[in-house]
């Protein structure tokens, strides 16, 4: 066979198969790399353009992400103080790990939690 250029750096080789179409190992891998790679696109959030990661990518980066979802305004159940939270976190009732933890002890100081607890430990097999 003649010598070709390779498809990668333009060097000239000498294939080994009449496929070969880069002069090795390394080439063949930024071949395949390249093909592989997502055209580069513009970013929803700040409209500059960026080489995505993943094809699915919208976004240059978490930032653009965040700034561009909306964040929900809510008021705790236990302090009454007004937090925000992003939109995936909509459920959250408390502004705070020490709001949450007071929400909780709350929650378990009713009688009927205590009644629970009590046939809990009588009949561990029976509690519905």
């Amino acid at each position: 066979m003649e010598n070709r250029n390779c498809k990668v750096c333009q060097k000239e080789y000498k294939p080994y198969f009449k496929e070969q179409q880069t002069c090795g190992r390394a080439c063949a891998n930024a071949a395949i790399s390249s093909a592989k790679r997502s055209p580069p696109r513009a970013c929803k959030g700040c409209g500059t353009e960026f080489q995505p990661k993943k094809t699915k990518s919208a976004y240059c980066s978490h930032d653009c992400y965040a700034k561009r979802h909306g964040t929900v305004t809510k008021t705790c159940e236990t302090c009454a103080k007004g937090f925000t939270v992003a939109y995936r976190f909509r459920a959250q009732k408390t502004c705070g790990t020490e709001c949450a933890k007071a929400a909780i002890a709350k929650t378990l100081t009713t009688a009927e939690s205590r009644a629970r607890a009590t046939a809990f430990r009588q009949f561990p097999d029976r509690v519905t």
